[in-house]
This record gives C-alpha cells, structure tokens and sequence, in this order.
C-alpha cells in the first residue's frame, strides 16, 4: 500500500512564518533601502527608455511615410 504525504495547513504556516521571522533580523536598514532605490530607479529608466523609444519610432515611422509619399507624386 502506498503512503499519502500530507502536510497539514498549519505545519506550511508555521514554516513559512518561522523562516520569514529568521530571516528578518539578519535584513539591515540599508539592504533594504538599496534594494527600494535600485528598484525604483530600474523603473524610472525602464519608463523613459519606453517613452524615448516610442518617440523615435514615431519620427522614423513619420519620416519614411513622407519619402514614400514624395515618391509617388513624381
């Protein structure tokens, strides 16, 4: 006969939450102020980067509409 493995809903909590409460005290103040700034300046290039592509694209885009255009009017 084959044996079920069950984890009682209590025994994933208390896990989860006795490796999250150890890891807590080991974080420092400036790890995580790193990691907010780093993750907030990672967003703000990521969203200019966007901005700035899809401006170019436009002016290409814009650019090559009209040389097609001037081509077939001669």
């Amino acid at each position: 006969m084959a044996f079920m493995h069950h984890i009682e809903n209590d025994t994933v909590a208390a896990t989860i939450g006795g490796t999250i409460l150890s890891i807590i005290p080991h974080l420092a103040t400036s790890d995580i102020t790193r990691t907010v700034v780093l993750g907030a300046l990672g967003a703000v290039v990521s969203f200019v980067f966007t901005q700035f592509s899809k401006w170019i694209w436009k002016r290409i885009k814009a650019k090559f509409q009209m040389s097609s255009n001037e081509e077939q009017e001669h």
